[in-house]
């Protein structure tokens, strides 16, 4: 329902906002940060860059967590031109954030390891 608000405010120009009845809550973005330590208490520290991937499941939240990412840099862009409500602006922020928890809780639920970035060969120097 969340997300249904926000594009109906972000799909109505600025000037005509006030006539639209949806509106979205400043308390949104505190309860989605609620919900990603809730999850993020579950998982292990990341001690390093995590790849995406793993398992079917994980690798749909990971894409999840891109489209929420290109629709924020989208929502910026048009920022610039109409503005965008700085709830809007933090809570698609915050959505691929918990996407990202999400992906990290389910595989390491799912018993395998997460595949940590490691340099690539080629960027280190030869002695």
């Amino acid at each position: 329902m969340t997300l249904m608000t926000a594009m109906s405010i972000v799909a109505t120009r600025s000037d005509m906002r006030d006539v639209n009845p949806n509106r979205m809550d400043d308390g949104i973005v505190e309860s989605l940060e609620k919900e990603i330590d809730e999850i993020n208490s579950g998982c292990t520290p990341p001690e390093c860059f995590i790849l995406p991937g793993g398992t079917p499941t994980v690798a749909l939240i990971h894409q999840a967590r891109v489209v929420a990412r290109r629709a924020e840099r989208s929502l910026w862009s048009l920022n610039e031109v109409d503005p965008v409500d700085g709830v809007i602006l933090k809570y698609v922020n915050r959505l691929s954030d918990l996407f990202f928890v999400m992906a990290r809780y389910e595989l390491q639920n799912s018993g395998l390891q997460e595949e940590i970035w490691r340099e690539f060969g080629y960027k280190r120097k030869l002695k």
